[in-house]
């Protein structure tokens, strides 16, 4: 079974067709996707240099999702991505909210316990740099193109079926695996 993770929520990028002066979810966020997730979207859809990315809860939730982005592309497997999430997303405080060094040194705990092969040098400068931007864009595109009908986050699929309940994602999973059940199941 495949598993595919795009750490982006309800991000956007401010384009000069839905733009506002800050963040707006209603109207900006799904004006966004209408025009940016079909197959030839204009150039601006995903340029960091002409749009500015628009994060529901501020910069550092921008900066989250990039360090999640950096993590689950250097990871060499989807447990090792899936733990760093977790130990992440489990580290959450409300001071990282105003606080970007709270999230990066949430982002150093993890690395450490979940990815500690990655060099933590190739990690910041993945986050910092040119190719964590590479993946917002890829990030962006591929939540763009569930289109307006994905209400918010957790947007979760299964075998591309919409899950309703979250919650039910180990259920949603066995119930699509072929093959022998594992122990979970």
């Amino acid at each position: 079974m495949d598993f595919e993770f795009f750490p982006w929520g309800n991000a956007y990028f401010n384009t000069s067709m839905c733009g506002q002066s800050s963040y707006n979810k209603d109207d900006s966020m799904y004006c966004w996707i209408k025009e940016c997730g079909v197959a030839s979207p204009p150039a601006e859809c995903f340029n960091q240099t002409t749009s500015e990315i628009l994060c529901q809860h501020g910069e550092n939730e921008c900066l989250a999702n990039r360090i999640e982005a950096c993590a689950n592309s250097m990871a060499q497997n989807a447990t090792d991505s899936v733990q760093f999430t977790t130990c992440f997303e489990g580290l959450f405080e409300m001071s990282w909210l105003t606080d970007n060094n709270a999230v990066t040194g949430a982002s150093s705990k993890c690395l450490g316990e979940s990815l500690s092969y990655v060099n933590p040098v190739m990690f910041a400068s993945c986050v910092e740099g040119a190719e964590g931007q590479k993946l917002d864009r890829v990030n962006a595109a591929a939540t763009a193109k569930y289109g307006t009908s994905r209400q918010g986050t957790p947007w979760v699929t299964v075998n591309g079926e919409v899950l309703q309940d979250p919650t039910s994602l180990l259920k949603a999973v066995c119930a699509a695996y072929d093959g022998p059940k594992p122990s979970g199941c």
